[in-house]
């Protein structure tokens, strides 16, 4: 990141969008198939995709009444059959669905790259570069950012934040009306967590 801040002016962007594409891409295969764990024989992560459509569908309890052949016809779960027999094809998954664990590990990724100042990077590239030009720093900067603050992260939510908090106190510029108190808990025990590490 020292890079994309050293660099953030020069007329060859090239090499500031890579560093940018990548911490992007890094968050997007964090949410992709890739990232699910596989499960130790076929017929467990199979067990594993029936169990996971059945919760998320809410039909749990309708298989007990109808049969299994017409919940899963009904419902479309069949395919839920074909996407836990298959290998990970690299589809982006929406956080919301998710594993647990792999959401998790998900939203984690995220807090790590506000430890490592992305967020304020990102910011900074939205910030100084011009705003209607399509794949410049400020469109990298505004799709990374975007992807940190996928499925409502608080510590990204917070940092951005105090960032902005930051530029009004300095500059007079922009203000922060309102914060969520539960989000700056969740930023503060992160961060005391980590530094203890």
């Amino acid at each position: 990141m020292q890079y994309v801040t050293a660099h953030n002016f020069d007329a060859d962007e090239a090499p500031s969008l890579r560093c940018l594409k990548i911490l992007r891409m890094h968050l997007r295969k964090a949410r992709s198939d890739f990232a699910i764990p596989k499960a130790h024989s076929d017929h467990e992560r199979l067990k594993a995709g029936i169990d996971d459509a059945l919760h998320k569908t809410g039909i749990d309890h309708a298989l007990q009444k109808t049969g299994i052949d017409h919940a899963l016809q009904k419902t479309g779960i069949d395919q839920a059959f074909h996407n836990a027999r298959s290998d990970p094809t690299g589809v982006v998954i929406e956080a919301s669905d998710l594993p647990k664990d792999t959401r998790k590990k998900y939203r984690e990724k995220q807090s790590d790259l506000v430890n490592l100042g992305v967020a304020g990077i990102a910011l900074m590239c939205v910030s100084t570069h011009a705003a209607n030009i399509e794949g410049n720093l400020a469109d990298e900067g505004l799709e990374l950012l975007l992807e940190m603050l996928n499925d409502g992260n608080q510590v990204v939510q917070v940092s951005c934040a105090m960032r902005c908090q930051r530029v009004t106190l300095r500059e007079g510029i922009l203000s922060v009306i309102s914060s969520n108190p539960t989000a700056i808990t969740a930023y503060e025990s992160y961060h005391s967590l980590n530094s203890h590490q």
